[in-house]
């Protein structure tokens, strides 16, 4: 007969007998869930959560009694760990009790699995969410939502405590230093500032004032960067906030901007001194050609007075350089074949460059005309081919050539001087169409072909373009748009030295031009009147009473009263009326009249000439 150790028996009632009895009188829901998900086995306090009965309970399963918008999450996190892909996992769960209403509980879950690993039952322990649990709640998604913030802002940010050593930093930070966030962590401050004493006196003062706004310069690697920063001191209890933002690119460009606004006032500046510069040599100039016309080709004063002119042709030049500089020099637009003008160019070119200096002419085919003023095109050629021959140093080539582009959907004409030279510098590129700058040695120029060329190029609606690389030569090109005409120029005459004869009218403010003009049309044998303002020159032409044959007139004056050519016309029939601007003066825009600037006294006579002898017969 077999016996029977009842005492373990006893021991086993015993402890199962406490167990129960500590499921029924816990204070926390207990729940037995099968794979399933019915309910096996609840207790009390799990049934007061929910507001059923326990006979109710083991009817249902565990997802009818979660919140219908988080079955599917409940369905899938049962799976996993009935999967084996979780054992012990706490969430915050929502519950749907008896009477609709919803309940908020951390629940903590357990897989129980038999000795082959093999899940039997779920186990879950249910606390209905409290006002602490609530606030801990607030406060994990309120750093969640820091974190994620810290984490992405473009600003860098760190957190550093009151000996200076950073407690926390994002990754803005970090790229900033270009360190890793470990690296920047538990280092000091001042670890990459290039200065880092004033670094430390800054940090002393914000801890002083609570605040603090100002500028460093951070080292990253061989870089240096500029920012702005702002702290704050105890922004937690013993930790302070520091927010920090390269400014490095805004400075470079608030820098450019700033010497462009200083290029623009010397230019304005330049612009008004050349202006009264160049009717001072206008006057001059002229003078000494009615010294070289008077003078006898074998008086020894008709060569110093032929050295006089020769000198202001020169002051004149430069004057035209700082004009176009400023954007202020007059042009005189008209239809221009760019090959014409180009081998028009050329032979001066070959004999001014040299015989080391091999050119080469690559004019393209079927280009349409542009609208320039040929005089100053020609010079935007002669400073560019200068340059290149500069830039050899020594025999080599240089190559003009002339292509059709577009630029913006536009057609342009492409004129492009390049040379075999030893190239050009990023940072010399950035400066080369400034004004003054040169890198030749001393004595070798003044820095103003370039910046003349820009000028013009830009005054006639066009651009330049630079492609150059130390070693590799250069290749200037200027960008001209094809025909767009802005003022008619004079018609010019073969000068045939016949007498002017009629009368002419010269209505001009500048008193040397207009004396000057006066002066040759007299000595071609015209009749002159002079008057110094339009409303002058209607009172002269009134009082004289006899045929007004031509009436040069200020250009100014054409601008500031479009009709004012028209209403002495009017007075006058058959006239007439050829503009003349001084240099750097305003012009008409619409090109109706014929134009000069800054003519030569002698230029002015043939084209006065050519137009009387346009005038229909018996007008003259």
């Amino acid at each position: 007969m077999e016996h029977v150790d009842v005492t373990q028996l006893h021991q086993a009632q015993h402890a199962e007998a406490s167990l129960d009895l500590l499921v029924r009188e816990a204070p926390v829901g207990i729940a037995m869930v099968s794979i399933d998900l019915r309910f096996r086995r609840v207790n009390p306090a799990f049934c007061r959560l929910l507001g059923y009965e326990e006979a109710e309970l083991l009817q249902l399963d565990l997802l009818d009694v979660t919140h219908p918008d988080d079955r599917e999450e409940e369905r899938a996190r049962s799976t996993a760990g009935a999967a084996g892909r979780t054992t012990t996992e706490t969430v915050l769960k929502r519950f749907v009790r008896r009477d609709g209403s919803t309940v908020l509980a951390t629940v903590t879950g357990h897989v129980v699995r038999d000795e082959d690993g093999v899940p039997i039952v779920l186990i879950g322990f249910a606390q209905e969410w409290t006002e602490l649990a609530r606030i801990e709640l607030a406060l994990r998604e309120s750093q969640d939502r820091f974190q994620a913030v810290f984490e992405l802002l473009l600003d860098g940010i760190l957190l550093f405590d009151d000996e200076g050593l950073v407690v926390q930093a994002n990754p803005a930070m970090a790229a900033l230093t270009g360190l890793e966030i470990d690296a920047l962590e538990g280092a000091p401050l001042f670890a990459w500032l290039d200065d880092e004493a004033r670094g430390r006196a800054a940090f002393q003062q914000l801890l002083a004032e609570g605040s603090l706004a100002g500028t460093s310069v951070i080292r990253r690697g061989e870089e240096r960067l500029t920012c702005e920063f702002v702290a704050r001191a105890d922004a937690l209890p013993g930790i302070h906030l520091a927010a920090v933002r390269d400014v490095t690119e805004r400075t470079l460009l608030e820098e450019r901007l700033r010497h462009v606004e200083k290029l623009e006032a010397l230019g304005r500046l330049a612009g008004g001194v050349a202006h009264d510069f160049s009717n001072i040599l206008t006057g001059i100039r002229g003078y000494a050609s009615f010294l070289v016309e008077a003078l006898e080709p074998d008086d020894p004063r008709r060569a110093d007075a032929l050295e006089i002119h020769d000198a202001t042709e020169r002051a004149a030049a430069l004057t035209r350089q700082l004009l176009a500089f400023s954007r202020r020099q007059v042009l005189a637009p008209r239809e221009l074949d760019l090959n014409a003008l180009v081998a028009r160019v050329a032979p001066m070119l070959r004999r001014t460059l040299g015989e080391e200096v091999e050119l080469e002419l690559e004019l393209g085919g079927g280009l349409d005309p542009v609208s320039a003023d040929a005089s100053q095109l020609e010079q935007v050629v002669v400073n560019l081919a200068l340059n290149a021959r500069d830039a050899l140093d020594g025999p080599g080539r240089s190559a003009i050539s002339t292509r059709a582009a577009a630029l913006d959907g536009r057609p342009h004409l492409a004129l492009a001087v390049a040379d075999e030279g030893v190239g050009i510098d990023a940072a010399t590129r950035e400066r080369m169409f400034e004004p003054f700058f040169s890198t030749k040695p001393p004595g070798h120029g003044v820095g103003l072909g370039l910046s003349a060329v820009l000028g013009v190029v830009e005054q006639s609606g066009g651009k330049v373009e630079v492609v150059s690389e130390p070693g590799h030569g250069t290749t200037v090109t200027v960008l001209l748009p094809t025909l767009r005409p802005r003022h008619r120029v004079a018609p010019t005459g073969p000068a045939n030295g016949l007498p002017l004869g009629g009368t002419v009218l010269v209505a001009h403010r500048e008193a040397d031009l207009r004396r000057r003009l006066g002066k040759a049309f007299s000595a071609a044998g015209a009749t002159v009147l002079e008057a110094e303002t339009p409303e002058r020159a209607l009172e002269v032409v009134a009082s004289y009473g006899g045929r007004l044959d031509l009436l040069v007139l200020d250009a100014a004056a054409a601008v500031r009263d479009p009709d004012v050519g028209e209403r002495l016309a009017e007075r006058c029939p058959d006239v007439r009326v050829l503009l003349v601007a001084a240099a750097g003066g305003r012009v008409p825009a619409d090109g109706a009249l014929p134009l000069l600037v800054d003519p030569e006294p002698g230029d002015a006579v043939e084209v006065a000439r050519t137009l009387l002898r346009e005038r229909a017969p018996g007008t003259a």
